[in-house]
């Protein structure tokens, strides 16, 4: 435990149980915490105390913090000018690397700034892949920024798979790739932080929380601007989840729900999806795989967009019975593999679009074994693989 002590930071005394910085706490006997540079990492300047009064500098890929005891902490903080980034990109970045079993507290800003608590991220990347493979993590720092730039927390917790809770994050201006999966794998998170913005960016959920097998509850998703592939594969292999948030947008953008629920093996109910301005492979692959899902969403678009409803329900082995499919525009491939693997489906919809488009039902209906009646099929001048393998299997 650190005593009532006085320390220094420029001008500014504070209490040493005050300090607001980064903390790692032991919560294992003979735990570690080092950094390594990956690539070409920029240069970072780090200084690290044990009693929050006397700070040494630490450097990266040399220094290891051992934490003999539980309940040992360390303290991090930047250096003299401080800090503008840990990453430039997906290959060359700094991260940490822990031993044993380590939890985080307080606030990730202090790596920038020690002088001031900053609430701006001030260069793209600059978290990226900060504890990604950190194994050893069980709890997240405080993530009090609002303003955000390109990929800032990019996979930052990729694979920190003892990991139980995920941290706040307030802002509710979004940028290109911001959250892009920054929790990919944590397998171990039950619960998701709030997202509370109504504009997205492209990518800026994308894969981030892919593969949170424990996770049962989304969170509310309020959005109605998207981005190009604002939500691809965000709850991929999310195998506990029950339950789909409700997704208001009714205009769509490219590849936005891509992915988004694929083999989310417990979902039974899926959300309405109210959109009538479809966008190219918007609702691709969305539930594929969701083997408990029985119901399928009404899909109100009478106007269709290239691959738009491509593999969406792709092996929905549950599934008994098929939407209404009101379009009379068709798209390119825009209908391809929609039902494959569907083995309950009886019956197929009205396909009631006398023009066609290329692929537009190729491998529809593929291996629907269970399919007695096929639809008519009214159109009368045919295209490019139009009705290839539409009902093979």
């Amino acid at each position: 435990m650190i005593a009532s002590r006085q320390i220094a930071f420029g001008s500014t005394r504070k209490e040493a149980s005050e300090y607001w910085g980064l903390c790692f706490t032991a919560e294992a006997a003979d735990s570690t915490v080092a950094m390594r540079a990956v690539g070409s990492a920029p240069t970072v300047n780090l200084m690290t105390s044990y009693d929050g009064e006397n700070w040494d500098p630490f450097y990266v890929g040399t220094t290891t913090i051992n934490l003999p005891n539980v309940g040992d902490k360390v303290y991090f903080k930047a250096g003299d000018g401080g800090n503008t980034r840990f990453a430039t990109s997906q290959s060359d970045y700094t991260n940490f690397v822990m031993g044993k079993r380590v939890s985080a507290s307080g606030n990730i800003m202090s790596l920038l700034n020690a002088e001031e608590e900053l609430t701006a991220i001030p260069s793209a990347s600059c978290f990226t892949r900060l504890f990604n493979d950190c194994k050893s993590l069980t709890s997240a720092p405080e993530l009090p920024a609002t303003t955000l730039v390109d990929n800032c927390y990019r996979n930052m917790f990729q694979r920190c798979t003892s990991l139980t809770s995920a941290p706040e994050l307030p802002a509710t201006t979004l940028v290109d790739s911001c959250y892009y999966g920054m929790f990919s794998g944590c397998s171990s998170v039950t619960s998701a932080p709030e997202l509370p913005a109504t504009t997205l960016a492209d990518s800026c959920y994308a894969y981030m929380f892919q593969g949170w097998t424990s996770l049962t509850t989304a969170p509310e998703l309020p959005a109605t601007i998207l981005g190009k592939s604002c939500y691809v594969c965000m709850f991929q292999d999310c195998k506990s989840l029950t339950s789909a948030p409700e997704l208001p947008a009714t205009t769509l953008v490219g590849s936005c729900y891509n992915y988004m629920f694929q083999r989310c093996t417990s979902l039974t109910t899926a959300p309405a999806l109210p959109a009538t301005t479809l966008s190219s492979s918007c609702y691709r692959y969305m539930f594929s795989g969701c083997t408990a899902l029985t119901t399928a969403p009404e899909l109100p678009a009478t106007t269709l967009a290239d691959s738009c409803y491509a593999c969406l329900f792709q092996n929905c082995t549950a599934l008994t019975t098929a939407p209404v499919l009101p379009a009379t525009t068709l798209a390119n491939g825009c209908y391809r593999y929609m039902f494959d693997g569907c083995t309950s489906l009886t019956t197929a919809p009205e396909l009631s679009a006398e023009t066609l488009a290329v692929e537009c039902y190729d491998y529809m209906f593929t291996n629907c074994t269970a399919l007695t009646t096929a639809p008519e099929l009214p159109a009368k001048r045919l295209v490019v693989r139009c009705y290839r393998h539409m009902f093979s299997g």
